[in-house]
Parts: structure tokens; C-alpha cells; sequence
């Protein structure tokens, strides 16, 4: 959880900064199970959850748009390209593939345009 609420709270609206491979995939993986979460919990408490599970899914989508965008953009970051490659997401299969890719490799170990490698204060 400490990673999903430093890129919630702490960089909600950051662009200028890197995040690690930890900290996006932990990020993702918090996302996954609160959505995952709802879906469960608004299905077992709704009498029509086909009704209900569309509006808290995009009321989620909504709230984690901000925070979701800017640590993708830190992440590339962290990998030396611009924050502009993930606009990759709007092209289907292939550019989901190549940002992916992107999102997986190793950071930069040194300076880069970007600053320092990323620090955390709970690691």
C-alpha cells in the first residue's frame, strides 16, 4: 500500500520526476485488486450489479486518472524517454506492446535529464 499512496498523494500531479519499476508495478497491482474489489463487493451488495459496477468503474477510472497518467510518465522517465511515448495507449495491441516494453525495462541507474534515480523514504 505505501506505494500506491506515494504515487497518490505525494505525485499526484507530478511530471517532472522518475518512479521505479516497483513503484509502477505495485501501483498497477493495487489498482487491479481495489477494481477487482468493487466489482466483488457492488455485485454481492446490489440487487442489479450490472446497473451498479459500470458507475463505480468509471467513477474509479476517473479518480486514479491523474495519478495513474503522471507515474506512467515517471516511469518513462526513469527510462530515459520522454512522457509523450505513452500516448502509445491510445493505439491498440502494437502500442500497448511497445509501452509495455517500455514500462519493463530496467531504469537508469544514473542522472538523466529527468534528476536522480528515484529514492524512497520507506525502502
Amino acid at each position: 500500500m505505501k506505494w500506491f499512496h506515494c504515487a497518490f498523494f505525494h505525485h499526484y500531479l507530478d511530471l517532472n520526476e522518475r518512479a521505479s519499476r516497483r513503484e509502477f508495478w505495485w501501483y498497477q497491482f493495487v489498482v487491479v485488486v481495489i477494481y477487482i474489489g468493487s466489482g466483488v463487493l457492488s455485485f454481492l451488495l446490489s440487487d442489479a450489479p450490472q446497473d451498479v459496477v459500470p458507475v463505480i468503474y468509471a467513477a474509479m477510472g476517473l479518480v486514479l486518472l491523474c495519478p495513474s497518467y503522471s507515474l506512467l510518465v515517471r516511469r518513462l522517465h526513469d527510462t530515459g524517454r520522454c512522457g509523450w511515448w505513452g500516448m502509445l495507449i491510445i493505439l491498440p495491441v502494437v502500442g500497448w506492446l511497445v509501452l509495455l516494453f517500455f514500462l519493463a525495462r530496467k531504469g537508469q541507474e544514473s542522472e538523466n535529464r529527468y534528476g536522480m534515480p528515484p529514492v524512497y523514504f520507506f525502502e
